[in-house]
């Protein structure tokens, strides 16, 4: 990944860590966004950001990219929130998830377009999607809800970009399919009361059908480097 700057959210644990590794043994320049960090690479650079918190300020983080020919935002933290029907949530986490999983990636790729829509480097945005955004799942509320909103303005951040003849954008909402992180672990702690398809994550868990999140990063990072070769705007990495 020559001369390609990534900025990553999520990087302290999970897919986003995987990512953000498998960029740097490729000799990629990474930004990694968490709260805490797990990372020790002269390539790498970590921020600090609690990115479920309403205060995010990041408007001078894309100042390091102005020396790459490539950009890279990948939008990949989230969370399930509680695992609760409706009813039953709290407002904190119904709170924390929209700003998690829809508004912090929606304020990353506002000011991602406003810095870099009229340069002339390539510029690529990924938005880690999933199945529940078309799929109603019990108690996964907040989650179906938020990766919906994502999908939908991966469609408008597209048509946007269309419309006003940019052609130095490539925009791809995927889907990793079942990754074996601490969310797998939360899904299958859930109460069967809560959550009726519990029993399917378990078995598949048993069968070691999960991927890693090394395995799934490989994948997410052939499609930044590839675009080419995936059609659709939403690619399904879906193991099953």
């Amino acid at each position: 990944m020559k001369n390609t700057i990534l900025y990553i959210t999520g990087t302290s644990s999970g897919i986003g860590k995987a990512l953000a590794l498998a960029a740097l043994n490729k000799g990629a320049r990474v930004i990694g966004f968490s709260r805490t960090c797990t990372i020790t690479h002269s390539l790498y650079t970590h921020k600090t950001l609690d990115l479920s918190s309403h205060d995010i300020d990041f408007k001078n983080e894309f100042k390091l990219a102005a020396s790459f020919d490539r950009i890279v935002l990948i939008n990949n933290a989230g969370t399930l929130g509680e695992i609760k029907p409706l009813g039953d949530i709290s407002k904190e986490s119904i709170s924390k998830s929209i700003q998690l999983n829809l508004t912090t990636p929606f304020l990353f790729i506002n000011e991602f377009v406003r810095v870099f829509k009229n340069s002339s480097q390539q510029k690529f945005i990924l938005n880690i999607t999933s199945g529940a955004a078309n799929n109603a799942y019990d108690g996964w509320s907040e989650y179906c809800t938020t990766k919906a909103g994502i999908n939908m303005l991966t469609k408008v951040v597209v048509k946007e970009l269309e419309l006003q003849g940019e052609k130095r954008f490539t925009v791809f909402g995927a889907s990793p399919g079942v990754v074996e992180t601490n969310m797998q672990s939360q899904i299958r702690g859930a109460s069967e009361s809560a959550f009726s398809s519990k029993d399917k994550f378990i078995e598949m868990h048993e069968n070691k059908i999960n991927k890693t999140p090394e395995q799934s990063a490989n994948e997410l990072l052939d499609l930044v480097e590839n675009p080419n070769n995936y059609h659709g705007l939403f690619p399904d990495f879906w193991q099953g």
